[in-house]
């Protein structure tokens, strides 16, 4: 069983940034190449359908996040 503090609010405000940095910072890299290589590839005018298709896949298939944890 968690212990009080481990339950209390302030202690997840001041932690929460550093659980979800790492995925905002791959999905942002992610969003980028993916843009580069649709305006290398295709007409630069599809650079945000390619970017808006991978974030719907990623909700789609990974719906936690990037790098989230699976419920249990």
């Amino acid at each position: 069983m968690r212990n009080e503090r481990e339950r209390n609010p302030s202690t997840f405000a001041r932690r929460w940034p550093w659980f979800v940095l790492p995925g905002a910072l791959l999905g942002g890299v992610l969003i980028g190449v993916t843009e580069a290589m649709a305006g290398l590839f295709f007409t630069p005018s599809a650079k945000s359908m390619f970017s808006f298709g991978l974030l719907v896949l990623v909700l789609l298939f990974r719906p936690q996040g990037i790098m989230g944890k699976k419920p249990t």
